[in-house]
C-alpha cells in the first residue's frame, strides 16, 4: 500500500513539475520588444498633400532626434506610399500600409489613422494626425508604437512635414500575451488541474 501511494504521489510530482516547465516556456515565449524610446523625423523635400483628397504621400526623410530603443538612429530615411486620412477632426480611418517610416535599421507600418486637428482657412493649412501602427527591426519583434505626423503650408507655400515616432504608443495600450503563449498557460494551468484532481481523489479509506 504504501508503494502504491509512494508511485502515485511521484506521478502527481511529475504533472505538476510538467505544468510549472510549460508554464515558464511560455513566459520565456513572451515577445522581445523594442525598449521604450522616441524617434523624431523631417521630410527634407515638399511632401505631396492633397487636402480634399485626403491624402500624404510620402518623399526622404531625416532622423532629428532619437532616444531609449532608438538610440543611434540618425541620418536619412524613406517615407513610403500614399496615407489616407479624414478631414474631419476625431475620426479614425483603417489604413494597410507597410513600411511607411523607414529609419535605420527599422521601419514602421501604420494600421489606423486619426485625424486630431485640420485646419484650412485664409489660404493656410495644417493638420495633425495620430498613426497607430507597428515597429519591426533592430533584432527585435514587431512592437506596437504610434507617430504623431503633423504638416503645414502657409500662404499657398509648399507644406512641410516632421513626425514624433513613441514607444510605447501614445494613451494607455495594454499589453495582450500573444495566442501561442495563451495557449501555452492554458496548457499549464489545465496539467495543474489535472494534478489537483489527481490528488484529491487519491483517498484512502480505512474501515475499523
Amino acid at each position: 500500500m504504501f508503494g502504491r501511494r509512494l508511485s502515485k504521489g511521484i506521478v502527481m510530482r511529475k504533472y505538476v513539475l510538467a505544468a510549472v516547465a510549460v508554464v515558464g516556456f511560455a513566459a520565456s515565449a513572451q515577445a522581445v520588444t523594442i525598449p521604450a524610446g522616441t524617434a523624431g523625423f523631417v521630410w527634407t523635400t515638399t511632401p505631396t498633400v492633397d487636402t480634399a483628397a485626403g491624402t500624404f504621400a510620402g518623399n526622404p526623410i531625416v532622423t532629428t532626434a532619437a532616444t531609449g530603443g532608438f538610440a543611434g538612429v540618425s541620418g536619412p530615411g524613406t517615407s513610403s506610399g500614399t496615407l489616407s486620412f479624414s478631414n474631419v477632426i476625431g475620426t479614425t480611418l483603417d489604413e494597410t500600409l507597410a513600411n511607411f517610416l523607414t529609419f535605420g535599421d527599422f521601419s514602421f507600418s501604420v494600421s489606423k489613422v486619426t485625424t486630431q486637428s485640420f485646419v484650412n482657412a485664409a489660404g493656410s493649412i495644417s493638420a495633425s494626425l495620430y498613426l497607430l501602427g507597428t515597429t519591426v527591426g533592430g533584432g527585435y519583434d514587431p512592437t506596437e508604437n504610434s507617430v504623431t505626423l503633423t504638416f503645414n503650408s502657409t500662404g499657398g507655400s509648399p507644406f512641410t512635414a516632421s513626425a514624433t515616432l513613441s514607444n510605447p504608443p501614445g494613451g494607455t495600450i495594454p499589453s495582450v500575451p500573444e495566442p501561442a503563449s495563451w495557449a501555452m498557460m492554458l496548457g499549464g494551468f489545465g496539467l495543474i488541474g489535472l494534478a489537483m484532481r489527481r490528488r484529491r481523489t487519491d483517498v484512502s479509506v480505512k474501515f475499523g
